[in-house]
């Protein structure tokens, strides 16, 4: 309150005024005033000043006010302050920047003329310059503080007398910052995560841009010879472009029955390109309890393969009811990674029929089951592609499913329905 005492006269008014910002927090307020900064989104490195204009909101006869205004000295410097109003009139003598290198500014008005000033919706006070430091991830306020200066709007109320207004609102400035965008990666589709909205999008291979890849999505990613980055632009004139990325598809592992075998055998299949920079080698291992596990199979990663699929075959014996099976995949470096166990049982060999088969527009599924369930129907090219991921609900007793594959491509189809335990099949689309 002392930095009241000078800019007010010794005449009675102004004496009022002092008192009443003394004891702010006993007066009750008639209006809801706004002292509102305004927020500033999609900063980035290239925008060297940000401007922070301040304005004001249902000020009615206002005779004075006073606050503090802090910032983050690590993201922004004080630049300069361009004074806005020609009715509250702000000066250098209303503006303390003593302690701007500490992100500190006071700043006091009181009415010169003592008519107490009424001034129309988002009249500018001023407008305060920072310069930026750095760049971050998310967002930083410019923030109004009650320290070292209290924050306090005076006017004349509706009885003539003086008041304080302690519901006075006051909104910081949200500087929002742009990080470079995030791709996320699924075999050959790579989508963005991007922070705002973009004006322009441009996929790039390699460094070049992909002519008309301009959306956030792109679908036809292919892995040998290129990486891919991702460049967005902003109506700001921010343009920042993302880390190259490899699209590596997650390896696909599944285990069913080799149909149409006298012997029980084992089909193992799985599908990864991560092997065209990691991966050296691939170690097949089996459990009959899902807790031991054994290597039966290293098989070693060639970039002879253009799908990167990978195939496998187990004979069995029958008097074991479950197999279970996982694969590891051995990096250049060292590290390993280990996928889903899968597993297979006795007790589904044979139980899924195909009608007809070979089929050209329709197939018929038929099994039985011991209760009431939601399972899980895929449908698998050889190369270990879904072509279909559906759901369904299966009844106690005989189930009969049918599929349209009008649609498929001819060749060889591997099928499966997963109700905990995978029952599967395969057949042939003409």
């Amino acid at each position: 309150m002392d930095i009241l005492k000078k800019y007010l006269s010794s005449n009675l008014k102004k004496f009022y005024l002092i008192v009443i910002f003394c004891i702010l927090l006993f007066c009750n307020s008639i209006h809801s005033q706004s002292i509102l900064m305004d927020s500033v989104k999609n900063i980035c490195s290239s925008i060297s000043t940000i401007n922070i204009p301040v304005r004001v909101k249902n000020f009615k006869k206002i005779l004075g006010f006073q606050g503090s205004i802090t910032w983050d000295t690590t993201v922004f410097k004080y630049n300069s302050i361009v004074y806005g109003s020609s009715i509250i009139v702000l000066n250098s003598g209303s503006i303390n920047l003593d302690k701007v290198t500490l992100g500190l500014i006071t700043y006091v008005w009181t009415d010169p003329n003592n008519v107490a000033e009424t001034v129309l919706d988002s009249t500018l006070l001023f407008t305060l310059q920072f310069k930026l430091i750095k760049s971050i991830s998310g967002s930083k306020n410019i923030s109004f503080n009650s320290s070292p200066t209290s924050l306090g709007v005076a006017m004349i109320d509706s009885n003539g007398g003086y008041s304080i207004s302690n519901k006075t609102n006051y909104q910081n400035g949200n500087i929002g910052f742009i990080s470079s965008p995030s791709i996320l990666r699924s075999h050959d589709t790579l989508s963005s995560v991007v922070n705002g909205t973009p004006s322009f999008y441009q996929w790039n291979l390699n460094g070049a841009p992909i002519i008309g890849a301009n959306s956030s999505v792109y679908n036809a990613a292919k892995v040998v010879g290129g990486s891919y980055s991702l460049t967005v632009k902003y109506n700001n004139g921010c343009s920042v472009t993302s880390a190259t990325v490899l699209p590596i598809k997650k390896p696909i592992f599944s285990v069913c029955f080799e149909p149409f075998t006298e012997t029980p055998i084992a089909h193992l299949d799985w599908y990864n390109d991560d092997n065209i920079n990691n991966c050296s080698y691939y170690l097949i291992e089996r459990s009959t309890n899902g807790i031991e596990f054994y290597p039966i199979k290293k098989t070693f990663s060639t970039l002879n393969n253009e799908s990167y699929h990978f195939t496998l075959k187990d004979t069995l014996i029958e008097n074991v009811q479950k197999y279970y099976y996982r694969l590891l995949s051995f990096n250049i470096d060292g590290t390993f990674s280990v996928s889903n166990s899968e597993s297979i049982s006795f007790i589904t060999r044979n139980k899924l029929k195909v009608i007809p088969n070979p089929a050209k527009d329709v197939i018929t599924l038929q099994f039985t089951n011991s209760k009431q369930e939601l399972a899980i129907i895929t449908i698998k090219e050889i190369s270990g592609n879904t072509i279909l991921d559906q759901k369904a609900r299966l009844v106690n007793g005989k189930n009969t499913i049918t599929i349209n594959i009008s649609t498929l491509r001819p060749g060889n189809y591997f099928l499966t329905i997963n109700n905990g335990e995978t029952c599967s099949n395969q057949f042939i689309k003409l």
